[in-house]
């Protein structure tokens, strides 16, 4: 455990030694890596990478998110996986949810067991948004430079209302993050509070990697 309180496990998705990987199950991605793992990557023609511009509250920063044909942890191999550059590495819920997780909290120890069926399939977001629930609201936390979302008109700080007619206080994280990754040309009704006024707008998905 880091001095953060976070899990932590020896290893990480690319089988590289000496590099552990913290455990974070706060956001639904397959895994992170440090920017010396992920380059690395990228020389041995590992992934196909986009990189991108990200408006957030604190302003524009520069991201890549990689497609990877083959990654390894422990003894396993994985193929197709989505992995995103950024410190430290980690590994997110959509890999545990690869597996059957047992934790066994008295020996700090994590075993997993793979399934073998209803396999998650790794899917970039098709939105260029990144949402976030703050108490019962849900908010726009960061928008992709020149993706559908900032095409459509979606700016941080947006307070999401409603999506495809479903209010959006009565939907899980992941189930509003499933609607922008439905399939790339599909339609998502989008509608905002921003400065006191509501708008709708139609954001058009398209697949990224």
């Amino acid at each position: 455990m880091t001095s953060a309180g976070k899990y932590v496990v020896r290893g990480n998705l690319l089988g590289v030694d000496g590099v552990d990987s913290e455990i974070d199950t706060g956001e639904t991605f397959t895994g992170r890596l440090e920017p010396r793992l992920f380059d690395g990557a990228i020389r041995d023609g590992k992934a196909s990478v986009n990189a991108k511009g990200v408006v957030r509250f604190s302003g524009v920063h520069a991201t890549r998110t990689g497609r990877f044909s083959k990654c390894r942890f422990g003894k396993d191999t994985y193929r197709d996986l989505i992995l995103d550059e950024s410190r430290p590495t980690a590994i997110g819920l959509r890999f545990l949810a690869r597996h059957l997780v047992t934790l066994n909290y008295p020996r700090m120890k994590m075993y997993l067991k793979r399934r073998t069926s209803d396999l998650p399939v790794d899917q970039d977001d098709m939105s260029g948004l990144s949402l976030a629930q703050k108490g019962a609201a849900t908010v726009v936390q960061s928008v992709e430079k020149g993706s559908v979302g900032d095409q459509a008109g979606l700016r941080v700080s947006d307070v999401v209302q409603r999506v495809n007619g479903s209010p959006a206080e009565m939907m899980e994280l992941w189930e509003l993050r499933n609607e922008f990754q439905s399939g790339s040309g599909k339609e998502v009704e989008v509608t905002v509070q921003r400065g006191g006024q509501l708008k709708q707008l139609k954001v058009v998905l398209k697949k990224g990697i």
